[in-house]
């Protein structure tokens, strides 16, 4: 009967263990898409309040509203799919005065707060919020 042992009977058992152990650990990887995801929307979301960091008092407390909402909502995902990140340094304040005498507000003026969006890999503004 023919058996598989050379002739010190020991390297054909280490050969099949070298090629058989790293098929084994491939195959036997977890790839975990869902944690992937996260991390990356973790990233995205970082660079959606941290790039482009404003200089204007008004734009920060602004851009530290918006972070607060998104703690509580988690939206900057879907804006950042829809219609790109925010330049918040590019913001524009305007402020003008009350037209009614009916409005609810503290002081004489109001300021308006636009922030730019543009989508990864554009050119030119795609929306202002």
């Amino acid at each position: 009967m023919f058996t598989l042992r050379s002739s010190s009977g020991r390297i054909l058992p280490f050969i099949l263990f070298i090629i058989l152990s790293p098929i084994t650990f491939i195959s036997c990887k977890k790839l975990d898409p869902v944690s992937q995801e996260k991390e990356i929307s973790g990233i995205q979301e970082s660079k959606f309040f941290t790039a482009h960091a404003p200089k204007d008092s008004l734009v920060k407390s602004v851009l530290g509203f918006v972070k607060r909402q998104n703690t509580k909502g988690g939206f900057a995902d879907k804006l950042i799919r829809t219609i790109g990140y925010p330049y918040w340094d590019k913001a524009i304040v305007t402020s003008g005065k009350r037209k009614n005498s009916h409005e609810r507000v503290d002081s004489d003026s109001i300021n308006t707060v636009f922030v730019p969006f543009v989508l990864d890999n554009a050119h030119s503004v795609n929306t202002t919020l």
